[in-house]
């Protein structure tokens, strides 16, 4: 094959993929409680999640407005609160916003 085809058809792809990201349904919005997101956010805290929990949960939408609204903030906590050594998430400052949330979401539980 030539090099030129290939090489368009990368350009190609790198175009069109996001276009068609941005377009494409995403899926229904998840239905969490406030537990859920509770305990979420808590097995991340203790690294007992799995290895793609905490990336579905700040990748996902939320049905309920106020639970997607932590779960955005979550997911921006990595560059609000940039973590002090490589292979971190966030800070300390971050990590407490988080903690903050759980207890927040636990208390108010019904």
């Amino acid at each position: 094959m030539n090099v030129w085809v290939i090489i368009g058809l990368v350009v190609a792809g790198v175009v069109t993929l996001p276009l068609l990201m941005a377009v494409l349904p995403q899926g229904k919005p998840y239905n969490l409680t406030r537990e859920d997101v509770a305990n979420e956010i808590e097995a991340f805290l203790h690294g007992t999640g799995g290895a793609f929990d905490w990336d579905d949960f700040c990748t996902f939408t939320i049905a309920d407005p106020e639970l997607d609204k932590i779960r955005a903030r979550c997911a921006q906590l990595d560059e609000e609160f940039p973590p002090d050594s490589s292979g971190g998430y966030c800070n300390e400052k971050g990590m407490n916003i988080l903690r903050g949330y759980v207890e927040g979401l636990r208390r108010s539980s019904p």
